[in-house]
């Protein structure tokens, strides 16, 4: 488990390092980090296969949001996810 909430300097580079070291993590919490985009997710999807929660409202800053390479990476690469939530990411 790893909770990252309100993180501001937590980015993409962040994500792709935790993605790449931490395969068998179950629970994420990105929630309020706004430098995680797409690219960070994207990473997410290819690298936690055991994920099984992941927290990250407010993801993607004010302009950018996330779109549907989110939503498809970690349908994907996510198959344990049981709870994603990504509200006030548009």
């Amino acid at each position: 488990r790893l909770d990252l909430d309100g993180a501001p300097r937590v980015n993409d580079d962040c994500i792709k390092t935790i993605a790449k070291l931490c395969p068998a993590l179950k629970q994420l919490g990105l929630d309020g980090c706004t430098a995680v985009t797409d690219e960070g997710m994207v990473e997410i999807g290819r690298g936690c296969h055991k994920l099984e929660r992941l927290r990250a409202a407010g993801c993607g800053g004010d302009y950018t949001g996330l779109s549907d390479k989110t939503a498809q990476a970690l349908g994907l690469g996510c198959p344990c996810l049981k709870f994603l939530d990504v509200s006030r990411c548009a």
